[in-house]
């Protein structure tokens, strides 16, 4: 008899509740993040392409915290499937003055990735082993 494995789901809904950093407002809400198929991958790579531009006119440091910005809101423009209003009227985090929301954001969805690839690849089997009934 062979044994039947499910992967754990490629959708996760967290919740945030924060203060910006800069603005001091209350940012609060719930979000779906979709971990990124290959032609997500491809249109997260071609976005941060876009937004990188020629970044070789600009000193070192800027154009490293430049780029993680660039990459971080690539993912989520292509990774949230919901959200709050207050963050897809923000070009999905683009036009926000705080920082720290994105981040936060941001964080849950790889947070999210790693508990996933820890189940997938884990050595226990029992994590995507399909119970029998």
């Amino acid at each position: 008899m062979s044994e039947d494995y499910k992967l754990p789901s490629n959708e996760h809904t967290f919740e945030i509740s924060l203060f910006g950093d800069n603005t001091n407002q209350k940012f609060e809400g719930k979000f779906t993040y979709k971990r990124p198929t290959i032609g997500m991958q491809v249109d997260i790579q071609k976005t941060i392409g876009r937004m990188n531009g020629d970044l070789s006119t600009l000193p070192i440091q800027s154009v490293e915290d430049i780029s993680n910005y660039n990459f971080i809101l690539s993912t989520l423009k292509h990774c949230i499937v919901e959200a709050p209003k207050w963050f897809t009227n923000a070009n999905n985090g683009l036009d926000l003055y705080d920082s720290n929301v994105i981040k936060e954001v941001f964080e849950k969805c790889m947070s999210y990735d790693a508990d996933y690839k820890k189940k997938v690849f884990s050595d226990s089997i029992k994590e995507v082993k399909v119970e029998q009934k």
